[in-house]
């Protein structure tokens, strides 16, 4: 036969099948290989590769994504990062088939055998959530919560909920999350105000050590809740009662402690959330 430039070759079809064969040089003799068995069984380098269709399939156990993920200078980390320019990189997990669930765990133990770990997982239609757990003889953690570089709250492996932050933590309400009302025309007079929490300008009036109640209807109270009420400011010293709670409202009574000047107080009020089971 006679020789051909490979250039003058016909082109083959592709994608290969793998079965097809290659002439290649081993210990000093011309034999041949599969496309498929180029380079099974052994560690491929290079500089790039470009996955175009198909998935990456992991087809042994205990396999590993390894790289730098620790190095010294955070830039030369190996990272994730979306290919289209300009815009922002998730990380998705999703269940196969008839799975339900997804979740991400990170273990204390390059064994994760027997070790702590912390998982964000989605189960169902039932909850998501964030939890500390562990596997085997692995120890419970309790869960942390930083910003600014500082611990701020903790829910200990007895299930507290602690506010930490050297002190100067605190539990509540954010900006945002209250409102305020004032009190027309008398001081039995209802207001409406749907916030969690906020404060009550009552219409002004002579105090009166006689007791008196008016009502607030708020969308976001339930029976089982519990309200929590201050006297913010005042003239006169006030005894604040909430002596009815109702799904969309509450009362509250009030009287002086003896103070009859005339005055407008301000009532804070927070809603704290509670069940009977």
């Amino acid at each position: 036969m006679a020789n051909t430039k490979i250039s003058a070759l016909t082109s083959s079809t592709t994608p290969l099948a793998g079965t097809e064969v290659l002439p290649i040089v081993q210990s000093s003799a011309t034999v041949k290989v599969a496309v498929s068995d180029l380079t099974a069984g052994r560690s491929v380098s290079m500089s790039a590769a470009t996955i175009s269709s198909g998935n990456l399939a992991f087809t042994s156990t205990a396999q590993r994504i390894t790289g730098d993920f620790s190095n010294g200078t955070v830039l030369n980390r190996l990272m994730f990062q979306t290919s289209t320019a300009n815009s922002n990189t998730n990380i998705y997990a999703i269940p196969n088939g008839t799975g339900v669930a997804s979740g991400w765990n990170c273990f204390n133990n390059p064994d994760p055998t027997n070790a702590s770990y912390i998982r964000t997982i989605v189960n169902s239609t039932s909850y998501t959530a964030v939890e500390s757990g562990r596997t085997g003889t692995g120890t419970f953690l309790s869960l942390y919560f930083f910003t600014s570089g500082s611990e701020r709250a903790r829910v200990d492996t007895t299930g507290n909920l602690l506010v930490t932050g050297n002190g100067t933590g605190s539990l509540g309400y954010g900006a945002g999350a209250g409102g305020t009302v004032t009190q027309g025309t008398s001081r039995t007079t209802g207001v409406t105000l749907n916030k969690p929490t906020g404060a009550i300008t009552m219409f002004s009036a002579l105090g009166s050590a006689v007791a008196a109640t008016f009502t607030v209807t708020n969308s976001l109270v339930a029976a089982t809740d519990t309200i929590i009420l201050n006297q913010q400011s005042g003239t006169n010293l006030y005894v604040l009662l909430v002596t009815a709670v109702a799904a969309g409202s509450f009362n509250i009574t009030f009287y002086t402690t003896g103070g009859v000047a005339t005055d407008a107080p301000v009532i804070n009020f927070s809603i704290i959330k509670g069940v009977t089971a």
